[in-house]
């Protein structure tokens, strides 16, 4: 944790959020234009090596990001564990507690629906604006435009 004051807890998962949402419109952005061209006859086609060398840089990009924000994080508040103090529930016992609680199984159930739908429309938009518009740029400002906020 990084402070106890919850107004500031909230502050840096807006901060998260908005951190994520930038990644993912470079990402829509970006990746169209490096790994599509158009052949002679006017289409776009994949390049298949440049698919493997984006996915490299992202991944190396992802592993250096990822280990800065281990780096550079400061855990300010210390938690005081008490030796004497009962246990919680085992995990057998908190696993029975989630399978019946029916308003999270409804929660997931609907969070599941939107990204199977969410992947779905972004899948179906490569084709869309690859075979169809033959236009992978405009794929591009329509994925950076779609974001879910």
């Amino acid at each position: 944790m990084i402070t106890n004051d919850a107004k500031e807890r909230a502050s840096l998962s807006v901060f998260r959020t908005v951190g994520a949402v930038m990644a993912g419109m470079i990402i829509g952005m970006v990746t169209p234009q490096l790994v599509y061209r158009a052949n002679e006859a006017g289409q776009q086609v994949i390049i298949p090596e440049r698919v493997t060398l984006v996915a490299a840089i992202y991944g190396i990009l992802a592993i250096i990001f990822y280990l800065g924000c281990f780096k550079l994080t400061t855990e300010r508040v210390q938690i005081q564990v008490d030796k004497d103090a009962k246990k919680g529930p085992g995990i057998g016992e908190t696993l029975k507690q989630l399978v019946s609680c029916g308003p999270l199984l409804v929660v997931i159930a609907v969070a599941l629906l939107l990204l199977i739908g969410s992947l779905l429309t972004s899948t179906m938009n490569t084709y869309l604006y690859k075979d169809y518009f033959n236009n992978m740029s405009v794929m591009a400002l329509a994925s950076s435009l779609s974001r879910q906020y």
